[in-house]
């Protein structure tokens, strides 16, 4: 392990899942009316789009794999947001599916309390190249 973390660079803004639901009310075949709450189209398509970054780059799995391998849990991810404008967000709840993403592709062994330990640093505005900047940290 080297002395400096790696840094993983997702490319791209990061959209809210939480604020992205909508209401899915419809009967059963029973007549059993059923109540449920689903990500938007838009929150699908950024989740499908995270996945595919992470599929589609074997080497960034497989390196961030290596630098969380033995480490003591909770990871501790340091965490920086670039974002193409000062529009206001919550970092807890637009990192929420890049965690979900993380575990489903294996990077985490999941997102809770006691496994991962999201370390925020203050986000930045760069209109022309928004992204996420991870590092895990010792």
């Amino acid at each position: 392990m080297s002395c400096e973390p790696h840094t993983f660079i997702i490319k791209g803004e990061l959209y809210s899942s939480k604020n992205s639901r909508l209401p899915l009310i419809y009967k059963d075949p029973r007549g059993k009316t059923i109540r449920k709450v689903i990500k938007s189209h838009c929150a699908r398509d950024h989740e499908r789009h995270l996945l595919q970054l992470f599929t589609g780059n074997p080497a960034f799995c497989a390196t961030f794999r290596q630098e969380a391998e033995g480490r003591p849990l909770p990871l501790k991810l340091n965490i920086k947001i670039y974002r193409r404008t000062r529009q206001r967000f919550d970092y807890t709840n637009i990192c929420q599916n890049l965690f979900d993403c993380m575990v489903k592709c294996r990077l985490l062994p999941d997102d809770s309390a006691d496994q991962l330990l999201p370390v925020f640093e203050p986000y930045e505005v760069d209109n022309l190249t928004p992204r996420v900047e991870m590092k895990l940290l010792p």
